[in-house]
Parts: structure tokens; sequence; C-alpha cells
């Protein structure tokens, strides 16, 4: 059960990709409240900006499976839950992601 769980979390870390240089004409930024946590997008570019409500969709699920299955919000190294959490997204062939952690 956890398994099913951690991997439809995984499916929405592998859309999310570090920030790349991109023109500041295609990137497309929205705020997002959720819960006790504001999500940051970032489009970076026109392909991703047509897919934004899905890809919304998609983390807000991953959010509410997440609470469920950890018992809240995503934590830091010193355990305080995030108030802030950026989401970078580009069309690409190689998917992936790259925590940023400050």
């Amino acid at each position: 059960m956890s398994f099913k769980y951690t991997l439809n979390f995984s499916v929405i870390f592998a859309l999310l990709v570090p920030f790349y240089s991109v023109d500041a004409s295609e990137m497309t930024k929205k705020k997002v409240q959720k819960d006790d946590v504001s999500i940051n997008y970032h489009f970076m570019d026109k392909d991703s900006i047509q897919k934004e409500e899905e890809i919304s969709e998609l983390v807000s699920k991953a959010f509410e499976i997440y609470t469920e299955l950890f018992g809240g919000l995503p934590r830091d190294l010193s355990g305080d839950e995030y108030s802030e959490i950026d989401i970078h997204v580009k069309q690409g062939k190689y998917l992936g992601a790259k925590p940023i952690l400050n």
C-alpha cells in the first residue's frame, strides 16, 4: 500500500526540474496556497504553461497523499514544515528532479 503512494508521489517529482535559464517572456509564475504551505509554480516554457491545470491538479493530489501518508506536510532537515515550496516545470525529453536545499 505505501509503495503505491510513494510511486504516485514520485510521479509528480518526475515533472519537476531544476531552474534553467529561459527567456523571461516564456516563464509564467503562479502562487497557490495549499493547507499551510505556499506553492510557487514556475512554468519555464510554452508547453508547460499549456499543461498548467493538469500539473496543478497532480501537485494538489500529491500533497493530499503525502499528508495522509506521512501525517503532515514536507519537512526540512530540522523537522519544521516548509512554509513555501518552489516548483520549476519544463517540458523535456529527459525528465528529472533536483531538490534545492537552502
